[in-house]
């Protein structure tokens, strides 16, 4: 029975410090893409996403200039010009959803934490939703295409940690 407890023991030890390694890289993360987002040059870090000529789809831009304000821009139009989306943003992750051609806008803010929000229902009604993700860690978000029937796929964000590890939606 000793010999148990003291290998649970060693095992939640190992864990803790697998999680104590995983904050303070993080945390390294975060340091470095403020310092990065500091010290740019052309004062932004830019994002475009172009329709291509699909009727249904928006051509937009976002950047997040220095000093950390996330602004999106609509082309042609005059209510989507410079707006503030978010401010203290390090980075940004633009991604697919769904079977069609919407997007989900991801940032990492300084606090560490992963936020989001629907870029098309928020140009469709001019409501902005931004949720906190409850993922720990994320230094990407890409694109994933997922099957929950095993037949057809549907995009969907697929979440990348400071150690690796992918993660789906829950």
């Amino acid at each position: 029975v000793l010999k148990e407890d003291k290998s649970i023991k060693t095992e939640e030890k190992e864990q803790t410090q697998k999680e104590e390694n995983a904050d303070l890289a993080y945390k390294n993360y975060i340091k470095n893409l403020k310092n990065s987002r500091n010290s740019l040059k052309n004062n932004s870090f830019r994002y475009e996403v172009n329709s291509d000529g699909n009727p249904d789809a928006y051509s937009y831009i976002f950047t997040i200039d220095q000093n950390g304000d996330l602004l999106f821009n609509l082309y042609e139009s005059d209510i989507y010009n410079d707006y503030k989306i978010s401010s203290n943003v390090l980075s940004a992750f633009i991604v697919n959803v769904g079977q069609y051609t919407y997007h989900d806008l991801y940032f990492i803010k300084e606090d560490g934490h992963l936020y989001n929000f629907g870029i098309d229902s928020f140009i469709q009604n001019g409501k902005l939703n931004i949720t906190k993700v409850n993922k720990n860690n994320i230094v990407n978000v890409v694109t994933g295409s997922v099957s929950y029937d095993g037949i057809t796929g549907t995009m969907e964000p697929i979440f990348i940690d400071v150690e690796g590890n992918i993660s789906y939606e829950e």
